[in-house]
């Protein structure tokens, strides 16, 4: 797998990472053996960027990490964040004090069972990011879906793969970090590491990435994202 440096961090990540919330909480769910199976597969392609949070599963997450990180530290890179205090998908607020900063490091350090966290971000927040109703917001994203399906049976790579080496080829400072919680869909996402796409697709691409419609997130959501 090839690796890009992260930022100014001088890290050098995996160029897709491993988003771990559904393992934990979110998309269903997850069967803890298959979970811990699909972390010991990404560090056996290389993924080595895995990213967690205090707050997912209410550190059920950064425990579940611990367990494989137990006997493969080294090959990891372990990105945490901390500052959400509230329920996951209920009342969330930021907390960025520095005594509550230092708890929750020694938290988190605690549960991953590690000495020392390669990124520890703090979620900003944004009260001023301004929130519009889109209409017809879902309806337009579906034919969207559509063309993008279209495009994928075209060039034989999944309608994931294509979004995943559209944004490696926009800049080569993004790093994604899709969620997966399952072996074959970390198969196929980390295949797209490796594809180069056609001046057309990625031309196709950009036409349907502009045209989506609505926020990324939920309003409230909204308010922790930086513009």
């Amino acid at each position: 797998m090839r690796q890009r440096r992260l930022g100014n961090s001088g890290l050098h990540v995996s160029v897709i990472g491993l988003g771990c919330w559904g393992m934990s909480h979110a998309y269903g769910p997850a069967e803890e053996r298959e979970s811990l199976a699909t972390l010991e597969k990404a560090l056996d392609l290389g993924i080595n960027f895995l990213d967690t949070a205090d707050v997912y599963g209410h550190g059920h997450n950064e425990r579940l990490i611990a367990r494989v990180l137990k006997t493969r530290r080294p090959e990891a890179v372990v990105a945490t964040k901390f500052g959400f205090v509230g329920e996951e998908h209920g009342a969330v607020g930021v907390c960025g004090r520095p005594d509550y900063v230092r708890t929750a490091c020694e938290g988190s350090l605690k549960r991953l069972g590690i000495d020392v966290i390669d990124l520890y971000y703090l979620p900003r927040r944004d009260p001023g990011v301004p929130i519009e109703e889109t209409v017809g917001a879902m309806q337009r994203n579906r034919s969207l879906i559509d063309r993008l399906n279209r495009l994928s049976r075209t060039c034989g790579h999944s309608p994931a793969q294509l979004a995943l080496a559209w944004l490696l080829a926009r800049d080569p400072s993004i790093v994604p970090i899709p969620g997966m919680k399952r072996r074959p869909y970390l198969t196929e996402n980390a295949a797209a590491a490796d594809l180069r796409l056609r001046p057309e697709t990625l031309a196709a691409l950009d036409a349907l990435g502009e045209g989506v419609a609505g926020e990324r997130h939920n309003a409230q959501n909204l308010r922790f994202v930086e513009k």
